[in-house]
């Protein structure tokens, strides 16, 4: 077997194949010379890079503003089989449920249109059990059926039927939070497919290229879901990608009706023009809900002291340079950001009470140092 077909073995396609062995051959290099070295176009490379990056197979430094990549170890490939191996272990025993159902208990329907869509829901209404909801746009719902939302909200009430709905972060819309629960992840983790669950059955709406609503009846399929449900519910931890993803991320948090009424923050570097007129953006909405703000900045971000300086509602610290690091830290209830502010920014969002205050206590640290 050549090396070629064995790569391709370990589920690694034709383009990750052909860059990762550029790098092996080439070492630490821009793109440009991968490019060169495996003849493909440069668009298609960047992609290919993503993918090995996310897979450990390659690694980046930063040099004047340029990415070098290199290929990992060969050995590294015993550890990436090992990841999917462990990977299949962690999901075997639902496979192996599902393996098991019995075939004459499952029963599909398919539901074409508005028409088939509104059946769906008054079956959802009549179950008057919780529903779970993976991927819930209220956008789509309400264009396709403006009139009908409104007769389901209430008898969502008359039902006293609860969901918790797993929804892009900054939805279009929402519905009525006394009985809809939502939670947010970016936009980029974001199916664009409908799940519900609901009783025995798991429905899966298709609003593309036509309306489509397809019931899946079984109760031990409906637990898999529900299980796989909680598991992306209970999660304390996400990740934002890219400017855009971060900038999103403090929206949502700013529009949260129970924001708490005090926001830390640490750690923050000296960042871009737009960045900064950014966050001078968000100030009218900390100053409306009444947020107080400590900020610690570096001593070099004159625009933003100066501005803060002159905020109503925050206090403003500063650090040396010596002191500072590419990484910010905001802290706010039970949450806590670590936003890496480098070319292409990263967020991890943290929910967690005991990781929150060990942070807080950090803070009141630094803020005794700052001048």
């Amino acid at each position: 077997m050549d090396i070629r077909t064995a790569l391709g073995e370990l589920g690694l396609s034709d383009g990750e194949i052909s860059v990762y062995l550029a790098l092996l051959k080439l070492g630490l290099c821009p793109v440009s010379k991968i490019k060169e070295e495996s003849n493909l176009h440069r668009t298609t490379i960047y992609d290919f890079l993503e993918k090995l990056l996310n897979k450990g197979l390659i690694s980046y430094v930063v040099k004047n503003k340029v990415k070098y990549y290199n290929a990992a170890h060969p050995n590294k490939l015993f550890e990436f089989l090992k990841e999917k191996q462990d990977h299949l272990d962690e999901v075997l025993p639902d496979l192996v449920k599902l393996a098991n159902i019995e075939k004459e208990e499952v029963s599909v329907e398919v539901y074409k249109g508005k028409e088939g869509m509104k059946t769906v829901m008054m079956d959802i209404v009549k179950g008057g059990h919780e529903l779970l909801g993976i991927g819930i746009d209220e956008a789509l719902y309400k264009k396709n059926l403006p009139i009908f939302m409104e007769k389901y909200q209430m008898m969502q009430k008359e039902h006293n039927l609860h969901e918790r709905l797993i929804t892009k972060i900054n939805p279009d819309d929402l519905l009525d939070t006394s009985h809809c629960h939502y939670k947010f992840v970016p936009e980029s983790s974001f199916s664009p497919t409908s799940t519900v669950i609901y009783d025995d059955k798991v429905q899966i709406a298709l609003w593309e290229p036509s309306l489509t609503s397809i019931i899946i009846k079984n109760k031990k399929l409906a637990n898999a879901y529900r299980n796989h449900f909680e598991h992306l519910w209970n999660q304390e931890s996400m990740i934002f990608r890219g400017e855009e993803e971060v900038k999103q991320m403090f929206l949502h948090l700013l529009e949260q009706e129970n924001l708490q009424k005090d926001w830390l923050v640490f750690g923050t570097p000296p960042i871009s023009e737009d960045l900064a007129k950014f966050f001078i953006s968000t100030d009218p909405i900390l100053i409306k809900k009444g947020i107080k703000t400590k900020i610690i900045l570096d001593e070099r971000e004159k625009r933003l002291i100066d501005f803060y300086n002159k905020s109503p509602t925050t206090t403003v610290k500063v650090m040396p340079k010596e002191f500072m690091s590419p990484s910010e830290v905001d802290i706010f209830g039970d949450r806590v950001a670590i936003v890496l502010w480098e070319n292409d920014p990263m967020a991890i969002l943290i929910e967690n009470k005991h990781i929150a205050d060990s942070f807080r206590q950090y803070f009141q640290v630094l803020w005794k140092m700052a001048k």
